[in-house]
């Protein structure tokens, strides 16, 4: 994907990026992908580290990003975040998810099988705070894997009910929401022990 457009509190949009070794030389390459947009720009470093014939044959988990935050959200709203799993290894990648101990913390796919070379897969991170109070919420989400673990630490901030301005309250200020702002994860990609 070269291109695309997210609305305001839209979810977020992935580009998957994948390098191949199949005509190139033994040795380290590097890249930058460049991102534009009318909430700002970013820069992404790209390195690749191809090796001579046939090494090890292992699996490799790589999760991004490791904590969420959701910022302050209102009493009784969800709201949902990404997390993307994948492999950078050169065997099939077994996962799976769980939280615990955070009933207000959901997630959308708890396991899955990502083979070498294949395409990242995403947990939908939902935060449903229906019945919680005003305060500061954390927990963590645990990914585990035949390729390794990775702990991924999410917050959320509840706000208090609003008040009603009650007769003869003069009226308060519309406040514009605010200009779009571009944010991009990770701002590395590392591709290492990738086979001719």
């Amino acid at each position: 994907t070269s291109l695309g457009e997210i609305e305001r509190g839209g979810p977020e949009q992935m580009i998957y990026v994948t390098a191949d070794a199949s005509h190139l030389a033994a040795g380290s390459y590097s890249a930058t992908l460049y991102i534009t947009s009318n909430g700002g720009n970013a820069l992404v470093a790209v390195k690749l580290q191809v090796g001579a014939g046939r090494g090890q044959s292992q699996s490799l988990l790589n999760v991004t990003p490791s904590t969420l935050s959701f910022g302050t959200v209102g009493a009784g709203t969800q709201s949902t975040h990404t997390v993307v799993v994948a492999n950078l290894g050169t065997r099939s990648l077994h996962w799976n998810a769980a939280v615990a101990n955070a009933s207000w913390l959901n997630l959308d796919a708890s396991a899955g099988t990502i083979p070498p070379g294949g395409l990242p897969q995403m947990i939908h991170v939902t935060v449903d705070t229906t019945n919680l109070t005003a305060q500061l919420y954390s927990a963590t989400v645990q990914i585990d894997s035949n390729g390794g673990s990775a702990p991924v630490r999410v917050t959320v901030a509840v706000a208090g009910p609003s008040q009603t301005p009650g007769p003869g309250t003069p009226p308060t200020l519309v406040v514009p929401p605010p200009p779009a702002k571009l944010v991009v994860t990770p701002r590395q990609l590392t591709f290492s022990n990738v086979l001719q």
